[in-house]
């Protein structure tokens, strides 16, 4: 069996209260913290190598008629541009050429080295903080130039960092009990109180076969969070395929079955759905306010917040989801079989279906799953509701239960995860030995929530 090495991360924040001269000390050095990432973000773009790529960008897509596809072939032909057709939503897609320049940015070890070099005459405080200045800085870049590499248009806007904080890797502080002592200045330490022990706080018992890899500290006011980074390496075997999760997403539910428990959890999500459907229903208004209002560029600024809150939340509670996935495969060496489900085959006349159809974020959790697990395999959904998982004959479905002529009433997810495992696997299990759990999402990050 083949082993992979799996890197997983927990983060934990607190909030304390802090004297006033603590924290005018960390206001000053979380200051000059970013002061000098920024100045290492512009070190590491003057000195990157650009590259220029060829490639072929979306110009507009029309309707698949055959008089339309006649007039792309001969403004394709004249502009040397490129077409593709999408049968399956019946459109051509044009594309046109663009150069793209993508910054080469040098190795880690050489730029920290040179900008540690540059800078330590200057600066007054540990020299270590320095080198993690310029490590955040390089992740910046490095995360920067990954997603400039995947768009189409190029992003205008330099990463700069805005908000003061500071990050320390874990040879620059020590946890006593309730004290965090920081190693920040030369021959001096600087104590911080903790409400309670940290091994008696509520993480605990998530994190403790875990590393501590650093903390971030922000002002904030009055008080300062303090953000909790935790890192484990763990060398993992290929699983035996008997041993399975498998996953079937729904429109108001997420369903898990857990083979070596033999246990059904489903995870209500419609809080998130209704998230997501607030968040489309404000887009709207400020969208037909924008058609209206001459004052465009307030309205531009209120849809980009509007998106980028919506996003952050979206994105926090699918990692929360997937995590809660992935330490179940984990901890009982499974793997994941999770139902391919393509919206496009389920969209019928209803707008309103179609309209909850595409709000659900299948996909984005199944791609989140496969970054954090390797043992992941999507199951073809065809029949996997309509048999029946004892004896695999034709079902009736009437609402939530699906009725065998020969095994009797099966709840409908029930039968349909059991089904998609079967498939992965050859097995058989019995409905009656599977044991239920609820779980609503927005209870994920609560202690307790991952006992099975």
């Amino acid at each position: 069996m083949s082993e992979v090495v799996v890197q997983a991360f927990q983060v934990f924040a607190i909030e304390i209260e802090v004297d006033k001269e603590t924290r005018d000390t960390l206001h000053n050095l979380c200051t000059a913290f970013r002061q000098t990432v920024n100045h290492s973000i512009m070190w590491l773009l003057r000195n990157a190598i650009w590259i220029t790529k060829k490639k072929y960008a979306t110009h507009y897509t029309m309707r698949l008629t055959r008089k339309n596809l006649e007039t792309v072939k001969k403004q394709c032909s004249a502009l040397n541009h490129k077409y593709r057709i999408n049968k399956k939503e019946k459109k051509i897609v044009v594309l046109r050429p663009i150069e793209q320049k993508v910054p080469k940015i040098c190795g880690k070890i050489d730029a920290t080295n040179a900008i540690y070099r540059e800078l330590r005459d200057m600066w007054p405080y540990n020299k270590q903080i320095l080198q993690c200045a310029s490590w955040y800085a390089y992740g910046i870049v490095r995360s920067w130039v990954g997603i400039w590499k995947h768009r189409d248009i190029r992003i205008k806007r330099t990463p700069i960092l805005r908000r003061n904080l500071l990050w320390i890797h874990s040879q620059l502080f020590d946890v006593h009990g309730d004290r965090i002592v920081l190693k920040l200045l030369p021959r001096k330490k600087l104590t911080l109180r903790l409400p309670r022990p940290i091994n008696e706080v509520w993480w605990h018992e998530k994190t403790k076969y875990m590393n501590l890899k650093g903390i971030m500290i922000i002002p904030k006011g009055s008080s300062i969070r303090i953000i909790f980074q935790y890192e484990a390496h763990i060398i993992t075997k290929e699983p035996p395929r008997n041993r399975g999760i498998s996953i079937d997403p729904n429109l108001n539910s997420i369903d898990i079955f857990i083979s070596p428990l033999r246990l059904w959890i489903r995870i209500d999500w419609s809080w998130l759905i209704k998230k997501i459907r607030k968040y489309q229903n404000h887009k709207s208004i400020a969208q037909s306010k924008l058609t209206k209002n001459k004052n465009k560029k307030r309205l531009r600024e209120t849809l980009r917040k509007l998106g980028a809150k919506n996003g952050r939340r979206l994105q926090d509670m699918i990692n929360k989801l997937a995590l809660f996935i992935v330490a179940a495969a984990r901890r009982y060496n499974c793997w994941i079989y999770f139902e391919d489900t393509k919206k496009t085959g389920m969209y019928g006349r209803s707008r309103n279906k179609n309209r909850a159809i595409w709000l659900r974020p299948w996909k984005r959790l199944a791609r989140r799953i496969e970054e954090l697990w390797p043992w992941v395999e999507r199951i073809d959904p065809k029949d996997t509701t309509r048999k029946c998982c004892m004896c695999g004959d034709t079902t009736e479905i009437s609402s939530n239960i699906v009725r065998c002529p020969n095994c009797g009433k099966i709840d409908r997810q029930l039968n349909a995860i059991i089904n998609i495992f079967n498939k992965a696997t050859e097995q058989y299990i019995r409905p009656r030995e599977v044991r239920y759990k609820k779980i609503r999402i927005e209870n994920l990050s609560r202690p307790g929530a991952g006992v099975f």
